[in-house]
């Protein structure tokens, strides 16, 4: 392709439109207060066709909270750990993969060898003057 002159442009249309992405949609479905959606998919050789209608005073995420908890307090143990997980961070785990619990007792700068001491030293240096 060759270079555009002043004024002109391979593209005159501009670029095209970004799709909308699943979070985007998840996003602005949650946020709703109403929600309409009809939809169309093949079964068994037919097509069936859904609808759905959800109308809350408040945002679907306070719906969708709402219905984790009742779960939750129903004894499901997914809800409670997803409930918990949201609000209190989920637990982290805290594994030694390279000392085996040994405390570490060598130096590291008795492992250098000549050249990274020196690069070390001379960075001593220059922090020192500064």
């Amino acid at each position: 392709m060759r270079p555009c002159k002043p004024g002109e442009t391979h593209n005159p249309n501009g670029r095209p439109k970004k799709e909308k992405c699943f979070s985007d949609i998840a996003r602005t479905l949650l946020g709703a207060k109403k929600i309409d959606i009809e939809y169309t998919y093949p079964k068994d050789g037919k097509n069936f066709t859904r609808k759905m209608h959800v109308e809350s005073d408040k945002p679907m995420y306070h719906s969708l909270v709402a219905a984790l908890i009742r779960e939750g307090m129903d004894g499901n143990v997914q809800a409670i750990k997803e409930l918990i997980d949201r609000t209190d961070g989920k637990v982290t785990e805290h594994f030694d993969h390279t000392t085996k619990g040994k405390e570490v007792t060598q130096n590291i700068y008795n492992i250098l060898d000549a050249s990274q001491k020196e690069t070390i030293e001379e960075v001593h240096r220059m922090a020192n003057s500064i």
